[in-house]
């Protein structure tokens, strides 16, 4: 194979040099600050984890200029993206594998992000039922009241994206009710 072809990895097709240097030309379009020429493709080329396929690495160019003001997207921002997405996905994978019926794993599935809204609300009030956690808040509390601070307010939604909370909204009155909540 060709060192300037894609070869295929678990995630769709890694990036060589023809990819790179495809992805410069599209940034290029964005941001003339961004260099197309032979040296900065095979800098970028080496930089860029090995992981990145071209199309998760064009939309992540496209989101970036979509938002970003006068910055210029560096191979930094893609790794860094790469790695939190990744971290985001090893998170899912570590969730419970609910068994038994639609009913039963829905249920599951229910108290999971229950225990979730529960969990960032007694970090929120710095209140709980565990008088272990109930100490290390009552801390947290004190160290904020010392050094007027506001205590920052979590939104269980913000912190968990990738929970279908749409889901969660819809079945929470059936489920809450049944489950004493």
């Amino acid at each position: 194979m060709n060192s300037k072809q894609s070869e295929t990895t678990k995630g769709g097709t890694a990036m060589k040099y023809d990819d790179v240097e495809g992805l410069l030309a599209m940034i290029r379009a964005y941001d003339q600050r961004i260099g197309n020429t032979p040296t900065v493709v095979d800098a970028w080329t080496k930089a860029l984890n090995p992981e990145i396929t071209l199309a998760w690495a064009s939309q992540v160019a496209i989101d970036f200029y979509a938002k970003s003001g006068d910055r210029a997207i560096s191979v930094a921002t893609f790794n860094a993206r790469w790695k939190e997405k990744n971290r985001e996905q090893s998170m899912l994978r570590g969730l419970p594998a609910f068994s038994g019926t639609k009913v039963e794993k829905d249920r599951a599935r229910w108290w999971m992000m229950q225990g979730i809204i529960e969990g960032v609300d007694e970090c929120n009030t710095a209140h709980s039922r565990d008088p272990l956690i109930a100490g290390i808040l009552r801390l947290r509390v004190d160290y904020h009241i010392a050094a007027d601070k506001p205590i920052a307010q979590r939104d269980h939604r913000v912190l968990f994206p990738a929970l279908d909370w749409p889901w969660f909204d819809a079945v929470a009155p059936e489920y809450g009710q049944a489950l004493g909540y």
